[in-house]
């Protein structure tokens, strides 16, 4: 609008009426379509079954192995 350009303002109003849809139908969708996915707490140790402190250590070497090769491609 500051370039006045006028139908921006449509493009305003429908993002205020699917804001005002969507706060609307949230608490169905909460209950019904967004509970799908809940699966619980998903952690990477409780996935792979062992202590978050061996974790630690796997992940630093990742880490590291993954910057020495970007550093060598020059990424």
């Amino acid at each position: 609008m500051a370039e006045g350009r006028w139908h921006v303002i449509f493009a305003i109003l429908g993002m205020l009426a699917g804001a005002a849809l969507y706060a609307e139908a949230y608490p169905h969708l909460e209950k019904n379509f967004l509970a799908l996915g809940n699966l619980g707490k998903i952690t990477l140790p409780g996935v792979l079954g062992i202590s978050a402190w061996a974790i630690i250590p796997m992940l630093w070497v990742v880490f590291i192995l993954c910057f020495v090769f970007f550093e060598k491609r020059g990424l």
